[in-house]
């Protein structure tokens, strides 16, 4: 019996152009992260289709919820792909595209509820770390694994270290590691990331792959600077940096929530205008949520709220202010900004990220606005 293929040899074989070329009557089964399509979510989906195509007879296709352009717009990822799968870049197919028929059940990794176009799909698994939305209650054990950890490789790694293959693949491991150090800042107490569970996952990964806390440190370091770089960001149109890392939440009016990696005042102004330049297409209610580290090496974070229509949803915008604004865990204050229809924030805890800011803002949108 052939060795079964290594986590490079598997995924060059399951890229968007092999996908093309599947037979059109082969059942797949799609693994999709969330519309952010960060590097937990690419990595996430497809770590976690390579390990449950090893393990059943099922065929699963990893997928990627952004623009296949837009992948180059994420280094840190590029990073790890050419690192440790020795492919030139990311070449995953985009749910974007038009889907093949052969696939109608997903597994969700880092989100809880299907955000694709795809009336007839059914959901069959889900693994992630964010608040659990109540969906698909009919999902149960290894089936449903939602637990707030600092990373959804995290969750993903733990299945496959959990599952005890004869032999781990080591770059595999070395790729979910160098997620989980950049999604909790390298198990910094500052950020208020890791968990426990992160913590025993983070040093299983690192007996396979060989590396102690100087070597975690300098790859975290290195994908910092990768997914960080003011070359990258200073290049970015307005449409990209409004969609580089975005979510779409769909409680009362709806809200968009862009995560940025720059500080606000660089950018604000062009990016509410993007905004509005989308016309009906753009959410009535946007959040530009910013985290960078500023010349003191500190971490901070900014966020502005704007509105489609600065005239006609003046309402919305004094009613979701005064939410946040008595949000007393956000330690909000506001930031001298010249544009219409939008206030900013310094935000004074920076461990609350949009993990935690959105899903306070959605119970307020669909039980505490009345707009």
């Amino acid at each position: 019996m052939p060795a079964p293929p290594s986590f490079a040899q598997w995924i060059s074989q399951h890229t968007a152009a092999t996908l093309r070329n599947c037979a059109s009557g082969t059942p797949l089964v799609g693994v999709v992260g969330n519309q952010a399509a960060d590097a937990d979510s690419i990595v996430s989906a497809a770590a976690l289709a390579f390990i449950r195509a090893t393990k059943g007879d099922r065929i699963y296709q990893p997928f990627v919820q952004c623009d296949e352009e837009d992948l180059s717009l994420r280094p840190e990822v590029g990073l790890l792909w050419s690192r440790f799968t020795q492919s030139p870049k990311v070449a995953l197919p985009s749910t974007r595209s038009e889907l093949p028929l052969a696939i109608n059940s997903w597994v969700l990794v880092d989100h809880n509820e299907l955000t694709i176009d795809a009336p007839n799909a059914t959901v069959v698994g889900i693994v992630d770390h964010h608040v659990d939305a109540g969906k698909y209650p009919e999902l149960e054990g290894g089936n449903r694994v939602i637990e707030p950890v600092g990373s959804c490789c995290t969750l993903v790694a733990r299945e496959y270290l959990n599952g005890a293959p004869k032999e781990l693949d080591a770059p595999l491991c070395g790729m979910l590691l160098g997620v989980i150090l950049l999604d909790t800042v390298n198990m910094s107490p500052e950020a208020g990331k890791a968990t426990a569970v992160d913590c025993e996952v983070v040093e299983r990964l690192s007996s396979v792959v060989g590396y102690d806390s100087s070597l975690r440190r300098s790859l975290f370091e290195e994908l910092q600077q990768a997914k960080t770089d003011p070359k990258m960001w200073e290049q970015m149109t307005p449409r990209q940096l409004v969609d580089y890392d975005f979510k779409y939440f769909n409680s009362g009016i709806g809200v968009a929530m862009s995560s940025l990696l720059v500080p606000l005042r660089e950018v604000a102004s062009k990016c509410v205008d993007n905004i509005r330049s989308r016309g009906h297409a753009a959410a009535r209610l946007w959040v530009l949520m910013s985290c960078y580290t500023n010349e003191a090496g500190h971490i901070c974070r900014e966020l502005l709220v704007c509105v489609r229509d600065p005239e006609e949803d003046a309402p919305l915008l004094s009613s979701v202010t005064t939410f946040l604004e008595s949000n007393e865990v956000l330690q909000l204050r506001r930031m001298d900004i010249d544009v219409p229809g939008a206030v900013a924030y310094h935000q004074g805890n920076v461990k609350a990220s949009r993990k935690k800011v959105a899903p306070a803002l959605c119970e307020f949108l669909q039980h505490g606005s009345s707009q």
